[in-house]
């Protein structure tokens, strides 16, 4: 019994000290982790500030090329602003002495700058979201072709119901050009779009004749612009002649009032649009401070036997209008 003890208490000395072996080797790979792991965390925390580093580095380097950008747009932009400021006083000055061409011309190059401006707005607005630019320009250096297509299509509806209910013309036998003269980049050429019901033909000019266009752009006729100071236009062997008074005060239907007749302006017509509706009355539609603004032909004191108007080709059930050139006052 004895020996049997003792033979068991052998056994647990040798698997004691097996394990005590065994715990010393396992201590030992603990150490060695937790060294492995300190040293990573000096790596890692090296590598940490390392990247900060660069980070901060590159931002200040990104933040200066930003401000340098931003300073030069600012720049730029004044700049701008001093040259369309400029041709404003030259406009000015050029409406008072000056000819049509040259009232164009400016307009034309003004309307450059007002692009190139809104461009470099509109990115330096992006980049710089805080920075409130405002542009403070009188609404008659703008150029008159910003109206808007479904703006059209409004006040078009919103004319001819007027004109259908105060003068009993049937809404369908008128033609009104409703859009505005759009500038293109020559100062002897435009284009100028007509609506009549759900048709539109477009017109295009160029050194005083003009090209009428169906939508597929199949020319229908040319108009020619006399040089006289009255507007004669000619399409086929129809042909009328209207002379405007350069001073009046005019009754206006205006986009901004519903059409409602409201008050009178005095207004310098450089040139305006003509509409010609199928029982031979004329309205006159032109432009002024950004508003479209329409008047029958007797609202401007013109004399009935001013008109000329011949339909011996048996085309009166034709409509067809004539927008020139239109500055506004």
């Amino acid at each position: 019994m004895v020996s049997k003890l003792n033979s068991l208490v052998t056994q647990l000395q040798e698997v004691t000290k097996e394990k005590e072996t065994d715990l010393e080797h396992l201590k030992f790979q603990v150490d060695r982790l937790t060294d492995e792991i300190q040293d990573l965390r000096q790596k890692m925390n090296s590598l940490f500030d390392e990247i900060e580093t660069q980070v901060r580095a590159e931002g200040n380097r990104i933040y200066k090329e930003v401000s340098m950008t931003l300073l030069e747009q600012k720049q730029q932009c004044q700049s701008l602003v001093a040259a369309i400021q400029n041709s404003k006083r030259l406009l000015d000055t050029v409406c008072e002495h000056g000819s049509q061409t040259q009232v164009i011309s400016i307009l034309l190059k003004m309307e450059e700058q007002m692009e190139h401006y809104t461009k470099t707005m509109d990115q330096y607005k992006t980049e710089n979201t805080e920075t409130e630019v405002k542009l403070e320009l009188d609404s008659h250096i703008k150029t008159v072709g910003e109206m808007k297509w479904k703006d059209c299509i409004t006040l078009r509806h919103t004319l001819t119901e007027h004109l259908h209910s105060t003068r009993h013309i049937d809404k369908n036998e008128l033609v009104l050009v409703l859009r505005i003269s759009e500038f293109s980049r020559h100062s002897d050429c435009f284009s100028s779009l007509y609506l009549s019901g759900d048709r539109f033909l477009l017109a295009e000019w160029k050194s005083k004749k003009c090209c009428m266009y169906s939508p597929n752009f199949d020319k229908i006729s040319e108009l020619m612009l006399s040089s006289s100071s009255s507007s004669l236009c000619k399409a086929g062997d129809s042909e009328f002649a209207v002379t405007l008074p350069m001073e009046r005060k005019i009754k206006f239907f205006t986009s901004d009032t519903y059409m409602k007749p409201t008050r009178f302006i005095q207004t310098r017509i450089v040139c305006c649009g003509v509409a010609i509706a199928n029982n031979g009355d004329l309205f006159v539609t032109y432009c002024s401070k950004r508003f479209l603004y329409v008047a029958h032909l007797s609202d401007l004191g013109v004399e009935k036997n001013c008109i000329k108007l011949d339909t011996s080709d048996n085309r009166k059930n034709v409509n067809y209008g004539v927008i020139i050139a239109i500055v506004p006052a």
